[in-house]
């Protein structure tokens, strides 16, 4: 054999070496246990950031794309007003690349009247799990305020 083969073949060996100490180090504690998935990297994780009231009175809520993969397409929400679900439906579409922002309206009308108590309001992103996310944990807001009455 020449020296490159050599060297070739024991480079071989110390990679499968390595992989099979990988998966074995992962595998349950039974001797037929698979080797645990991984994580799933490189997904969009749509997270609520902010939720307020603009000068009209409308709902505005702050998403952010804390993930690694651009998301796109049209994003449901569900409000819940003091526990109780509210309204729901969809947010409009978005592009939203890796680390960026975005502002969408909740319509007054979807929202609870008198104007002047204070809420408890809880926003749920995409609350049918319709996009795969790398976390699907943080799609909640909640925060108590008063609504802010429409401007004639």
């Amino acid at each position: 054999m020449q020296p490159n083969t050599k060297a070739m073949i024991v480079i071989i060996c110390l990679l499968a070496f390595s992989f099979t100490g990988i998966v074995s180090s992962q595998a349950g504690s039974g001797s037929n246990q698979p080797a645990s998935t991984p994580t799933v990297k490189y997904l969009p994780d749509l997270k609520p950031v902010q939720l307020y009231f603009d000068q009209n009175g409308n709902m505005m809520v702050e998403i952010k794309n804390a993930g690694q993969r651009k998301v796109s397409g049209n994003i449901h929400y569900a409000l819940y007003v003091s526990g109780k679900i509210f309204s729901s439906g969809p947010l409009g579409n978005v592009v939203l690349i890796p680390g960026y922002k975005v502002t969408k309206q909740i319509p007054r009308e979807h929202l609870p009247a008198p104007p002047h108590f204070l809420w408890k309001y809880k926003l749920v992103l995409d609350p049918d799990n319709k996009i795969k996310e790398s976390n699907e944990n943080n799609n909640s807001f909640q925060e108590k305020m008063k609504m802010v009455p429409k401007k004639n």
